[in-house]
């Protein structure tokens, strides 16, 4: 499987305009299984918040976005 890159992954978070949820602002290879990604919530829930999110690399961009989503929720 291919290794999603975090411009795939914020459009997916971007769904409703331009960093309009969740922006990621840096991504860290933790391992060939494991990514991170420093984010920072910008709307409702996730106003507020910034964290870290693990997400495995060949998921799909979906599949990282919602992820991210849950854990910037958290």
């Amino acid at each position: 499987m291919a290794i999603i890159s975090s411009a795939n992954i914020q459009a997916v978070l971007d769904a409703g305009g331009p960093s309009k949820v969740v922006k990621i602002q840096t991504t860290y290879s933790v391992s060939s299984t494991i990514d991170e990604h420093y984010c920072v919530g910008l709307i409702s829930p996730y106003s507020g918040k910034a964290r870290w999110c693990r997400v495995i690399p060949t998921d799909s961009a979906a599949t990282q976005g919602a992820s991210i989503l849950t854990q910037m929720a958290a």
